[in-house]
């Protein structure tokens, strides 16, 4: 028992470092993106926990991204992870594997994918229509949405290019935002 208690006292002082960083990074329209991976490390680290290690991630980020100085709008990212662990990752029973990248595609415009090893959309979509749930996801509609306002308001801040790659093109799955 002392082991499940040290555990979690570790696991909820994350969790409140998640939230604080979160709601720093809300009072802001944009953050350096190298704020947004701090947030997404530790989101990504409770996630791990939470399925028993079930996955690895890792961030390939192009050395021309200067993440200091490129902003994006707070919790971009997070839901296209999030989607990638749910429906991807944790039907699996292990050895899953996120890659969240990003790269300049020219001077004004960054590429950031999301990449995973899961069970693939096919047959996620099927497992889906399998249950029986009347949840209504908003993240992504809300999502597209700040990152829409943002790219409108700050139009010398870094275009986001969004797109979704067809996963029959590729080895894994990737979410394009």
């Amino acid at each position: 028992t002392d082991n499940k208690q040290e555990l979690a006292s570790e696991y909820l002082a994350l969790f409140a470092r998640l939230i604080r960083k979160i709601l720093d990074n809300s009072r802001k329209q944009a953050i350096p993106i190298a704020k947004e991976i701090e947030t997404l490390e530790i989101y990504l680290t409770l996630e791990r926990v939470r399925f028993d290690n079930q996955f690895d991630y890792k961030f390939d980020i192009d050395p021309n991204v200067d993440v200091h100085w490129l902003t994006i709008p707070p919790m971009l990212i997070q839901p296209y992870i999030e989607n990638s662990i749910k429906h991807g990752l944790r039907p699996k029973s292990s050895g899953g594997t996120i890659i969240i990248g990003m790269k300049m595609i020219d001077e004004i415009n960054m590429l950031c994918w999301i990449q995973d090893n899961g069970i693939g959309r096919k047959k996620a979509l099927e497992l889906k229509n399998q249950r029986l749930t009347s949840h209504k996801s908003i993240a992504m509609e809300a999502t597209k949405a700040v990152s829409y306002t943002h790219l409108r308001a700050h139009e010398t801040v870094l275009d986001l290019v969004c797109r979704l790659l067809l996963e029959k093109k590729h080895k894994h799955n990737i979410n394009t935002i």
